[in-house]
């Protein structure tokens, strides 16, 4: 048996992962490939679209399904084809057109199954609504960009009280924030690979640092906030690692290990 036999990592890449400018560190490379020579699983969970998950081969290669558009989509390791996934219906584009009629966002992008955005702006003299109308399906998460962390904040509060209980709502950055289908997100994610896997998968390890991140922190039986998380997802989690500037994954796998 492999010292990481039974154990299934997923992180998120921006910020946990990844240094500034999505690069990886040699250490955490070096950390993930030990750690798989030793039984271990690991995986990402991104709010990205698959087509980046597969320009991540090369520096590493997952050996678990990997998670796309925030939980939203789910991905083969190997041919990165989509085995599970949670879109949006037409539903969604009510509370859109709702969000530029109040001006509570600067822009709004829609992302489809391939990877595709359509960005509205205020100058637009359509709603989102027709402006959206023909693009292609499977729509996966609406962004909203606002100009200012308050703004976005704000946004949040009334999205929630408005629109919560039809779909999920959450930052994923400080100024931008993100709906998708109700009840997904990274956390129902990693608890569908768990399930996925079955037997391989004994103890589940999620790592983050966002918004976001925090429901897949708070599914995995050990969920990890790196130091530079914010403090919502730091409160979330069982254990605070090292920052992602000071190789997070590679302390993690060391702590794992011992």
């Amino acid at each position: 048996m492999g010292r990481y036999d039974g154990y299934l990592l997923c992180t998120d890449f921006d910020g946990t992962f990844a240094l500034p400018g999505a690069r990886l560190s040699q250490e955490n490379l070096d950390a993930v490939r030990y750690f798989q020579s030793e039984g271990g699983l690991f995986t990402i969970a991104s709010g990205r679209p698959p087509q980046f998950l597969r320009e991540l081969v090369g520096p590493f290669e997952a050996n678990a399904p990997m998670i796309a558009m925030n939980g939203t989509v789910i991905c083969d390791e190997k041919s990165f084809a989509v085995i599970r996934d949670y879109p949006m219906d037409e539903s969604c584009l009510a509370p859109l057109d709702e969000i530029a009629a109040l001006g509570l966002c600067d822009s709004l992008i829609l992302w489809n199954g391939e990877g595709e955005r359509n960005r509205w702006t205020r100058e637009e003299a359509r709603l989102p609504g027709a402006y959206y109308a023909a693009h292609p399906k499977p729509w996966y998460k609406a962004v909203m960009v606002c100009p200012d962390e308050s703004s976005t904040l704000a946004l949040r509060a009334w999205f929630n009280e408005k629109w919560g209980g039809r779909f999920s709502g959450s930052r994923s950055w400080p100024t931008g924030f993100e709906i998708q289908a109700a009840n997904t997100g990274k956390g129902e994610a990693l608890r569908w690979i768990r399930a996925y896997l079955g037997e391989r998968v004994r103890t589940t390890v999620g790592v983050g640092d966002f918004e976001n991140d925090i429901p897949l922190i708070r599914s995995a039986d050990i969920g990890y906030a790196v130091a530079n998380a914010i403090p919502e997802a730091r409160a979330a989690a069982d254990r605070v690692t090292a920052a992602n500037t000071d190789h997070a994954i590679a302390a993690i796998i060391d702590e794992l290990g011992r």
